[in-house]
């Protein structure tokens, strides 16, 4: 059953781009660019099924983090923090100033 999911690009970026797999296959490419102010970057909705494995990626640099798409828990935020992409999932959509 394939699930929408939001993709919220948080905090910690300044101008990486992150390629957005499911299951392996790119479904999505966004320079992430962090707002001081709104601690937002950007929002990319994509479609997944559940079960099948999320994986966001700083391109050309081996960084990821990676988790099963979960329909009950369709908003995932990623944050860039020392280096490193720290991800999770949640049932409620995140709020910005």
């Amino acid at each position: 059953m394939e699930t929408e999911l939001e993709i919220h690009l948080q905090e910690g970026f300044h101008g990486e781009t992150i390629v957005i797999s499911v299951d392996g296959e790119t479904v999505g490419r966004v320079r992430a660019e962090s707002s001081f102010a709104t601690g937002l970057a950007h929002i990319e909705p994509i479609h997944a099924d559940k079960g099948q494995m999320l994986d966001l990626a700083i391109e050309g640099t081996g960084t990821h983090a990676t988790l099963p798409v979960a329909p009950e828990a369709p908003f995932v935020t990623l944050n860039l923090r020392d280096g490193a992409l720290i991800c999770g999932a949640t049932e409620r959509r995140p709020g910005y100033v």
